[in-house]
């Protein structure tokens, strides 16, 4: 479910929970909204406190995703880099679990949203 937080009424949240073991990674899918000015997927600790932005790449927006052949967003959550053939890889820096959020800003329509936990050596063979 997509919810406003209060504040701007053209900004909507998707915010959740996330937990890896070292050994797993985080996959969701998504397709961003046509019609969204932009949008940003962000990871934060247990407390919701950013992650190690400086050193580590922790959040991707519309402007710096790889969209696949049909407009969907493969974001990839994992303690390594599973490879170059996954652009859209985001670090964990070290944190078994912490919290994830989607907003878009002036959408109209939220799309589902999938996850899955799988093990990351199962990308690497993709």
């Amino acid at each position: 479910m997509c919810l406003r937080a209060g504040g701007d009424p053209a900004i909507f949240y998707h915010n959740s929970y996330w937990q890896l073991d070292p050994d797993e990674a985080l996959i969701i899918e998504f397709r961003p909204p046509e019609n969204c000015r932009t949008w940003n997927f962000q990871l934060s600790n247990y407390w919701m406190e950013s992650l190690d932005y400086r050193h580590r790449r922790i959040h991707i927006n519309r402007h710096g995703a790889t969209l696949e052949a049909d407009g969907t967003c493969r974001l990839v959550v994992a303690h390594a880099c599973p490879g170059p053939q996954y652009p859209n890889w985001l670090s964990t820096t070290g944190h078994r679990c912490g919290s994830m959020l989607l907003r878009y800003v002036e959408a109209t329509e939220f799309p589902p949203i999938t996850t899955r936990v799988v093990p990351q050596a199962t990308l690497k063979n993709a």
